[in-house]
């Protein structure tokens, strides 16, 4: 299948990269410059901002059939929750109406995404301290951002899905990610097992089931 990956320099979208490889999918891939990548991993790079309309066009243009987005704001210092956001403060959800935009009509079957536990209607399940963190941190202005995107592609035709997984760790794929109800202070997920839940979804033949599954390991 030929996939078009955003965000491939992050920590999930380098493993989504390496596991499409793996399962033999064809990449193309849209960034700012090729330093986050792994040499080789795609093969169409497109240099520009995935905000660029044109871009997006370009990118959609090469025949992809499905869309698998790891984009998200970052903070400077991801473990600090107040630490300031690291250029603007949207991003998914310009995006995610610029591919309810475009998408229809193309080649692109189906559209997956990372959101994040605790956003929207997912707070009521946080862990109390955990959801006063993120109403009084950086991650608030993520989460929005993110929120916005949920509620463009609930609004939109597309086949999509926006999964959203608890904390995020580093390690390689454990095959044991699953669905839950509750996001405690101890739930976690390696980036790895989402990339591996993010190609699932994109390989189905079947309809999307939920459309934001909150997922874990633990």
């Amino acid at each position: 299948m030929h996939l078009l990956l955003l965000g491939a320099s992050g920590g999930c979208g380098r493993w989504v990269a390496r596991l499409a490889t793996q399962r033999g999918h064809q990449l193309t891939v849209i960034a700012r410059g090729s330093s986050g990548l792994e040499p080789g991993i795609a093969q169409t790079t497109i240099v520009g901002d995935v905000r660029d309309p044109a871009v997006l066009d370009q990118a959609i243009g090469t025949g992809v059939e499905a869309v698998v987005s790891c984009l998200g704001i970052r903070r400077r210092n991801p473990r600090n929750p107040w630490s300031a956001i690291d250029g603007d403060h949207t991003l998914v959800g310009p995006v995610a109406a610029a591919l309810a935009a475009r998408v229809p009509g193309s080649a692109v079957r189906r559209v997956v995404a990372i959101s994040s536990a605790g956003v929207a209607d997912s707070a009521a399940q946080t862990a109390p301290i955990m959801r006063w963190v993120f109403a009084h941190s950086s991650i608030r202005i993520a989460f929005e951002d993110l929120a916005t995107m949920e509620r463009v592609f609930a609004g939109s035709t597309l086949d999509w899905l926006a999964v959203r997984p608890t904390r995020l760790i580093d390690g390689p794929p454990t095959g044991r990610a699953r669905t839950c109800t509750h996001f405690r202070v101890g739930s976690t997920i390696a980036r790895a097992d989402v990339a591996q839940w993010l190609l699932d979804a994109v390989e189905r033949d079947g309809p999307v089931g939920a459309r934001t599954p909150m997922i874990t390991t633990t």
